[in-house]
């Protein structure tokens, strides 16, 4: 695996947004990396075609009837990388336990 400063690959190599077909991961890396706002519209346009396309794909599943298989299949592409991981975006999503301030209720 190249370097990825040196990776000539898109982020995303089954993609079809314009992020991925026409910037590589290095290019995305050394805009990250100096903070240029290019950085995030390439991202941001990279995840609303994702989250569209995905829409999309659920959508038809479901008038398919099979949405079922959809789901576990898109479970099983995208995985966290390891169990750590998993707990840290679990731990995220979890409700805090602090208690609320009621003012602001």
């Amino acid at each position: 695996m190249p370097c990825i400063g040196t990776d000539a690959r898109p982020a995303d190599q089954e993609c079809r947004c314009p992020t991925c077909l026409t910037y590589s991961v290095a290019y995305l890396h050394h805009l990250f990396r100096c903070e240029e706002l290019l950085a995030y519209r390439l991202a941001t346009l990279h995840n609303l075609w994702f989250m569209t396309t995905l829409m999309a794909d659920i959508r038809d599943s479901i008038l398919e009837d099979g949405f079922e298989s959809f789901r576990l299949e898109f479970h099983d592409r995208y995985q966290p990388p390891d169990r750590e991981a998993a707990e840290e975006q679990r731990a995220k999503r979890r409700p805090s336990t602090r208690p609320r301030d009621s003012a602001l209720l």
